[in-house]
């Protein structure tokens, strides 16, 4: 177990910064508390997640990340393990060591990066990764995609995944591995989200293990490949090509991404090798005549005498033309799931180069598509009930494509909902220069009809000052007795929208609030001071709490956590920047600076201001200074609060509880590790996770303390963890993890 130091609070430290006033224009540095704020401390559940419970979810599902729209991560439930251990993996086969583990229920292989939170409802389980395990035949793990995978939720066996293909237009849309990084909204046997390709996708929870296809979206084509047409391209440069690892794999020999490619003769003989222990598998492959013959050369120091196993077509287009199907491109079906009986009916497709394969496959007729698409020969099959690995998709609506989005690295958010509306953050963001907004007009901010994807209202309130990308994800409530949709803003500003369809497209925009000091200042990489808004606002007894932060790659910087009275109306900033020379007219935001103190402006306490309290510094041990522990940083995390005891984590590892009421900091603990999650209090204690792959555990208390334990994941928790059910799930980077007391 790591140590690490606990800070406690000091109570002459308390006395001096509770006095003070967080509507200044000088730096907002100092934690704060307005005067006493009353508010409803009734227990019983509000609609549309309103301000007066602490939780509308039991212990029964949690079908949308934080449980409910209110966004507050406290579900009620008892029984919980007070510790476990995930046991192990063996290092070649990577199967679970069982035996080793305790209080687990089972576990779920996932992606090799996995960002997105679990959601658990209808007996389900779903979460958001990319296709590190390769669960569908036609994407092998080396294949790079967006996944939401959907679990068993008793046994953990896979029932479904929805697969997004990488955009063409690369990182600056769409990172590579970074897969799918939000969670899905469930409702009934709908299930709603944003995929990596900027699409808003709405799902059939059942997939096609109901035998039905349902929603407009029926059929239609899935991809099995895309490859070079000779099964020798790529080996001169040392890569072994997928079609010719399937004859490799068909013929007892499989090779993985590992195996290395040596050019004996250029164009016509080639040595793969991988290793085995501490000696290697050696393969020849020749080239001639466009045939390719393979070799096994042995396992040794250095290869040995070739003795040749198969010999196949080196085109996956030979004998397409008479009718027939050669077996490199039988293996290569065969490993994408379509194994071809002897006997397959092929025809020439509509446009030349293309045919259609007629054959029955595991007792269901099916066509497969293969057709010359550039440099490249495709294979599509049509989409059946049949394919029960596979995503029943009911409709789709592209933000891309309708509203002309142009996301930066990545499209994330997870969608909530009021009624039938659905609302979304669009991701819009700048290009990969990091300077120019290529979508000034795209919307950042939109309401959709969940049944029909119908757009309702969109808003592009941030405009030309979003800093760097959108991640936000909205929270609902009603919130002094008017719905609200609460948005996270790319240009440091939070958002509130009338929870309603709209107007003639628009919303009615209820207020608006700058999260950043007016002094601060935007410089790429991170080496400023202005933030953007990845958090998700929390929603507590009439209260919205919302922390600033940047992209982790950015690193540790300054950070502000805020408590808004959503009660007020317009511009509720702490501040204005005014000219000196006209304090009554407000500058309009700017992307970079807010004010330009040599032209004569200044920022001035704002009269309309809804701060309750601000914090972003505190001079816990009262010596002057102001420690790493003593500073809210930067965060891309959510608060959870209970019993007015609130807890947050930001990106320099510092775990920070808090008086949700009145700001007061109760302690704050160093984890040395970034935290991306955030926390999750539930039976009487808190969990976080961090980047080194350990969860902390504390009592559930605003009393100075130490973690209770502190366990090791086996790699990197960027998600957060939830019960559903009586059951804990947590996700590290490769795995999902059901956690239950076990007998």
């Amino acid at each position: 177990m790591k140590r690490h130091p606990v800070y406690p609070l000091l109570l002459a430290a308390v006395s001096f910064c509770v006095g003070s006033l967080v509507c200044s224009s000088i730096p907002l540095v100092e934690t704060a508390r307005a005067t006493p704020f009353e508010f409803d401390n009734g227990d019983s559940p509000a609609d549309a997640g309103g301000g007066a419970a602490e939780s509308t979810t039991s212990s029964g599902d949690w079908a949308q990340w934080g449980g409910d729209s209110r966004r507050n991560n406290v579900p009620e439930v008892s029984g919980l393990p007070e510790q476990w251990d995930v046991g192990g993996f063996d290092r070649k086969t990577r199967e679970w060591k069982k035996d080793d583990a305790e209080n687990i229920k089972w576990v779920a292989p996932v992606g090799s990066q996995t960002y997105g939170n679990p959601v658990v409802a209808d007996k389900r389980v779903y979460i958001g990764t990319n296709n590190g395990s390769g669960y569908l035949p036609r994407y092998p793990s080396g294949i790079d995609l967006g996944c939401l995978i959907a679990f068993d939720e008793a046994t953990g066996k896979l029932l479904w995944q929805h697969s997004s293909e990488k955009l063409s237009t690369g990182r600056v849309h769409d990172w590579p591995l970074q897969g799918i990084c939000c969670a899905p909204y469930v409702e009934g046997k709908r299930l709603w989200y944003v995929t990596s390709r900027g699409e808003v996708a709405c799902l059939d929870t059942e997939g096609f293990h109901d035998g039905e296809d349902d929603g407009d979206i029926t059929g239609g084509t899935a991809r099995l490949f895309k490859e070079a047409p000779s099964a020798a391209a790529g080996l001169d440069e040392g890569q072994m090509p997928n079609a010719l690892s399937a004859v490799f794999a068909s013929n007892g020999h499989p090779v993985g991404a590992r195996t290395r490619v040596e050019t004996v003769t250029e164009g016509s003989e080639w040595l793969a090798s991988e290793r085995r222990d501490r000696e290697r598998q050696y393969y020849a492959i020749k080239l001639a005549d466009g045939k390719i013959t393979l070799s096994d050369r042995g396992i040794g120091k250095e290869p040995g005498e070739g003795k040749d196993f198969v010999t196949v077509p080196a085109s996956l287009t030979d004998g397409l033309a008479d009718g027939n199907v050669s077996a490199t491109l039988a293996n290569l079906l065969a490993v994408r799931g379509m194994e071809l009986p002897k006997t397959s009916n092929v025809a020439a497709g509509p446009k030349p180069n293309s045919w259609a394969i007629s054959a029955n496959i595991a007792g269901a007729d099916r066509t497969i598509n293969v057709r010359r698409e550039g440099p490249f020969l495709s294979a599509y099959k049509e989409i059946t009930v049949d394919d029960k690995d596979e995503a029943d998709t009911i409709w789709v609506f592209n933000m891309m494509k309708e509203l002309n989005v142009s996301q930066h690295n990545m499209c994330s958010c997870s969608i909530t909902a009021l009624g039938d509306i659905l609302f979304v953050n669009t991701s819009n963001g700048v290009d990969e220069s990091h300077k120019n907004i290529p979508s000034v007009q795209a919307p950042s901010f939109i309401a959709i009809d969940k049944n029909t994807g119908k757009v309702l209202w969109t808003d592009d309130s941030p405009g030309t000052n979003i800093l760097h990308g959108q991640w936000s994800s909205p929270a609902v409530g009603t919130l002094a007795g008017v719905p609200q949709v609460i948005f996270g803003g790319g240009d440091g500003w939070v958002y509130s929208f009338k929870a309603d369809a709209g107007k003639d497209g628009k919303p009615e925009l209820l207020w608006k609030f700058d999260a950043n000091p007016k002094q601060s200042e935007w410089i790429l990489g991170g080496r400023g001071t202005r933030n953007n808004i990845i958090a998700t606002p929390v929603l507590y007894k009439d209260r919205v709490y919302v922390a600033v932060g940047q992209d982790p790659e950015h690193g540790p910087g300054e950070g502000h956590l805020w408590c808004i009275d959503p009660s007020k109306r317009g511009d509720v900033s702490a501040e204005l920047a005014v000219n000196v020379s006209d304090r009554s007219k407000s500058i309009p935001p700017r992307r970079l600076i807010a004010i330009d103190e040599t032209a004569g402006e200044v920022a001035i306490d704002n009269p309309n201001s809804a701060v309750i309290w601000h914090y972003s510094r505190f001079d816990q041990n009262g010596d002057g200074q102001y420690e790493s522990h003593e500073t809210m940083n930067r965060s891309c995390g959510t608060v959870a609060i209970k019993d007015d005891i609130l807890y947050i984590a930001d990106f320099s590892g510092i775990f920070h509880c808090l008086n949700a009421a009145t700001g007061e900091v109760h302690w704050t603990y160093d984890m040395y590790s970034p935290a991306w999650g955030s926390p999750l209090i539930a039976d009487g204690r808190v969990f976080i996770g961090d980047e080194d792959g350990e969860v902390a555990i504390f009592n559930h208390s605003s009393e100075p303390q130490e973690p209770m334990e502190e366990i090791d994941m086996l790699n990197s928790v960027y998600s957060t963890p939830i019960v559903a059910n009586g059951v804990m799930y947590i996700s590290n980077k490769s795995h999902l993890f059901a956690i239950e007391k076990q007998e």
